[in-house]
């Protein structure tokens, strides 16, 4: 989480959300079979995450 120290407040908001909420949408899509994708933005900056499942 060290690169959320850095964000404004709005990315900092809907990453603690992602990392509170979302890990369970995450594990379903995995476990369903499905990639499951984490997208912040800053200013000119966005930066993307994703994870697929192992098959």
């Amino acid at each position: 989480m060290m690169i959320a120290i850095t964000l404004d407040e709005e990315p900092y908001t809907q990453t603690r959300s992602s990392l509170d909420d979302g890990q369970r949408t995450a594990a379903r899509d995995l476990e369903e079979g499905r990639h499951h994708t984490l997208a912040l933005k800053q200013r000119i900056t966005e930066s993307t995450w994703t994870t697929n499942p192992i098959t």
